[in-house]
């Protein structure tokens, strides 16, 4: 089973050899104009009481057990 895939490797190398290869053009810098998605992003309102994430949701508070009454 090992000898099999070497041999695959091998046929797939020579394959990739065999291609002419092309010169990698230079990447361009890339520049993004981060402003407009700067704005678009909404503004945090510090009013809003904070959204409980599911987990606390799920955690409600038992009643103790051991508490008289």
């Amino acid at each position: 089973m090992k000898f099999q895939s070497l041999k695959i490797l091998k046929i797939s190398s020579d394959k990739n050899q065999a291609a002419p290869q092309q010169p990698i053009p230079p990447m361009a810098p890339i520049q993004i104009d981060l402003a407009p998605i700067l704005d678009q992003t909404p503004v945090r309102d510090h009013t809003a009481e904070p959204v409980k994430s599911p987990r606390q949701q799920r955690k409600r508070k038992k009643p103790d057990r051991y508490s008289p009454g």
